[in-house]
């Protein structure tokens, strides 16, 4: 049996693709080299791989992102309120940066190795932006609780000032209600001290009363007895002394009844200072801190 031929035209086919593979390499060497070139003589600088991709002129690296920023360092309320805003938009930018890079990388021959690279500066850029995010958000905190701590000591403050002013007032209340108490109590055992007094010229006003009517009882009859039984002129001299009776009456009865309304009206006006003094008294222990007021007990004479 004789043996095969060799198929030349597979030999053929097999020769082709290995001077194409070849050619690809070489392709792939020369661009490196002419890459190397570009970046300068005697380089030592690894290869770019997406920066020699088209669309992509240099690579995004963290130093380069917000580089003006130092997160270890401390900063103000202003500062840090401008750099929240400012995080934000350096995140955008670098997601449309490594994104742009990621589609370019696909454009090379190492591509695995150019989205490798991508992802490694995309770490590194994400996590400066994150220490930058958490020094910002640390200073804020710090200023809001600063000032909730400020608002508060304000607040006691204010509140113990109100409870002064309360107890002062307070204060002020109890000695004006002592005072007027004191004074009412004076005037109640003045009153009681000169009321035998005043029984004994009441009585005396009586006594001279009655005597001076007998007087003029006495006059009447002796006047009669010199008119010689003259009714005319005695009937007069009779409506004369009723009418001065009845004058000396009602001057009593006037002086007894504005006696009357002046004890009346002391005892009112008494009884409305206490109760001003009552209300005053109640106004100023208005609950403080939710403690209950305790309204203020009125003596009653």
């Amino acid at each position: 049996m004789a043996g095969r031929r060799p198929n030349r035209g597979a030999s053929a086919r097999i020769v082709a693709a290995s001077r194409n593979v070849a050619r690809l390499v070489l392709f792939a060497a020369f661009a490196g080299v002419g890459a190397a070139h570009a970046q300068g003589e005697g380089s030592t600088e690894p290869l770019d791989v997406a920066a020699t991709a088209p669309g992509v002129s240099t690579k995004l690296r963290a130093p380069a992102v917000l580089p003006e920023v130092d997160a270890n360092a401390p900063m103000d309320v202003a500062r840090a309120r401008t750099l929240q805003d400012a995080v934000k938009i350096a995140r955008e930018d670098a997601d449309d940066t490594l994104t742009r890079e990621r589609i370019a990388c696909y454009r090379t021959f190492f591509v695995n190795r150019c989205l490798a690279d991508v992802r490694v500066r995309q770490r590194q850029v994400e996590s400066r932006l994150d220490r930058i995010e958490v020094a910002v958000n640390r200073t804020l905190r710090e200023a809001d609780a600063l000032e909730l701590n400020r608002r508060a000591a304000q607040v006691l403050a204010e509140r113990e000032e109100r409870a002064d002013a309360d107890a002062a007032r307070r204060e002020e209340n109890r000695r004006a209600y002592e005072a007027r108490t004191a004074s009412a109590e004076a005037e109640r055992v003045q009153r009681e001290a000169e009321a035998p007094e005043l029984e004994r010229r009441a009585a005396a006003n009586r006594a001279e009363r009655e005597r001076r009517e007998a007087e003029n009882a006495q006059r009447r009859v002796d006047a009669e007895r010199r008119a010689g039984g003259d009714p005319e002129r005695a009937a007069a001299r009779e409506r004369e002394l009723a009418a001065r009776r009845r004058e000396t009456e009602a001057r009593e009865a006037r002086d007894a009844t504005q006696r009357a309304r002046r004890r009346e009206e002391a005892a009112r006006r008494e009884e409305e200072a206490a109760r001003r003094v009552a209300q005053r008294e109640a106004s100023g222990r208005r609950p403080v801190g939710g403690a209950k007021a305790v309204e203020p007990v009125v003596p009653v004479r």
